[in-house]
Parts: C-alpha cells; structure tokens; sequence
C-alpha cells in the first residue's frame, strides 16, 4: 500500500487537473493533498442509463455489491437475524460475486429462511436489476465510502436507498425523500423502523 502512496504522490504532483467521482472525495483529497494546484474538478460516476422493465412485485429489503469488512455486510446479517428473532414481517435478499461465506455463516437458522442469496463469481446487471427492482429498499451500511455505484442503479430500478449517515452516502439520499438515513452507530430496531417507514 505504502509503494502505491508514493507513486499517487508523484502521479499528483505532475497532474494540471484530477477529476473527483464525487463531492466529498473531492474534499478528501483536497486535504490529503494540500499542496496540489492545479484543478480539482468533480465528474459522478457514470452509471449506464437504464429504465426498470415490467413492474415486478416488491418482495424483499436487499443489500447489494461488494462485500467486506466495511460494506455493513455484517450489520445486514445482523438485522436478518434480529427480524427472525422478534418475527417481524420482513424478508431479505443479497446479491454479490464476493465471497459471502463469512457473513452467511453468521446467518441464524431462522434467519436462513428469511433471505434470498444469489452469490455467483459473475453477476450480471440483469441479476443485479432484478433484486434492485423487487426491493423495497436496498441497504447501504457502509462504514466508510466517497460513493457508490449501487446508489444510481437503485434508483433507476425504484428502490429507495437505506443509508448510514456518513458523507460518500448521504450526499446522495434525502432523507425521507428518496431514501431514510439512518445514525452510523444503527440498531437493528433503528432499521427495523427505517424499513417499516420505506415500505408504508
């Protein structure tokens, strides 16, 4: 990592324009490189234009993409399992081509039952569409991000976004408008309640 800095630190330094995916990494970098002087443009992610096909029956809350230790994987599992514990009304789905067996294998037996998993090596963007599509909302628990590409493809599929409050999402979600920001330091109840907000 450190051998990657340092050839970034020197790409910069030659560098009469970065271009930034979004606002707050924008902001990131201006204060990781204060020394910078050249422009420091801002250009979101593009995100191939795509308009929902058919009206497929909202079914589930999902959660989407890459999973690691910081894409609130483990926060999801842990709402799952809370949701079959108190039989709430709720059911679940996610979808990645990470390996998911860490946070599956946290999946209480009950909670097994409660969620959807399509987990292949390649996903493709119509499997990705369809889950978007039958969400009612899709989660993004994200620990740190300066933004996501699941954001734009939820929308397109009208699929409200269930954020924690942190900038590289929020920038992105009006509260109680397009989607329902919920504290960084969430409870299952706290989600619970975002979820039964989305769905009325």
């Amino acid at each position: 990592i450190r051998a990657v800095e340092v050839v970034q630190q020197l790409t910069v330094k030659y560098c009469d324009v970065v271009i930034s995916p979004s606002v707050y990494s924008s902001s990131l970098f201006k204060t990781y490189y204060r020394g910078f002087k050249g422009k420091n443009l801002v250009a979101p992610l593009l995100i191939p234009d795509y308009k929902a096909q058919g009206n497929l029956k909202k079914e589930f809350f999902s959660i989407i993409g890459t999973a690691h230790k910081a894409t609130g994987h483990d926060k999801f599992v842990e709402l799952v399992n809370y949701v079959a514990e108190k039989g709430y009304d709720f059911r679940f789905a996610v979808i990645s081509s990470s390996n998911l067996k860490p946070f599956i294998g946290a999946l209480s037996e009950k909670g097994k039952k409660l969620i959807e998993i399509k987990n292949n090596s390649i996903v493709s963007d119509q499997e990705i569409n369809d889950i978007a599509l039958r969400s009612y909302a899709v989660f993004r628990l994200d620990t740190e991000v300066t933004q996501s590409g699941v954001i734009p493809v939820s929308y397109m599929n009208n699929a409200p976004i269930i954020a924690r409050d942190i900038p590289g999402l929020s920038q992105h979600v009006d509260h109680k408008v397009n989607g329902f920001i919920v504290p960084f330091d969430c409870s299952p109840e706290t989600l619970v309640e975002a979820m039964a907000y989305v769905r009325e």
